[in-house]
């Protein structure tokens, strides 16, 4: 009976094992400018995604910290961008900002 669950589980802890071995993780990072802004002001930051190697970014995720009151993304081609708000109505803050696509 062990033997034959051993036999059972046994592709199945070798995938696994594969998966962690051969999968390579994207690590990225996103450079922002301005690095500080003026209390109670307005202020446009612009973000860049420098690629080190030749896969192409397809997608950006902006976490917005709270207090924020006015926050507008940029419509660049070939993105769709999808906006999470805190809140409804006038009252809703953006908290996060998806840009998916890319060229």
């Amino acid at each position: 009976m062990v033997k034959n669950m051993i036999k059972k589980l046994t592709p199945l802890f070798i995938s696994i094992i594969a998966l962690f071995l051969f999968v390579t993780p994207a690590f990225a990072h996103v450079v922002v400018h301005p690095s500080t802004a003026g209390v109670a002001s307005f202020q446009e930051f612009s973000m860049s995604v420098p690629t080190e190697k030749d896969f192409p970014t397809v997608g950006l995720k902006l976490l917005i910290p709270g207090g924020l009151q006015m926050v507008t993304p940029n419509v660049k081609p070939g993105w769709t961008i999808t906006e999470k708000k805190i809140g409804t109505g006038e009252d809703a803050l953006v908290s996060e900002i998806d840009w998916t696509g890319g060229i």
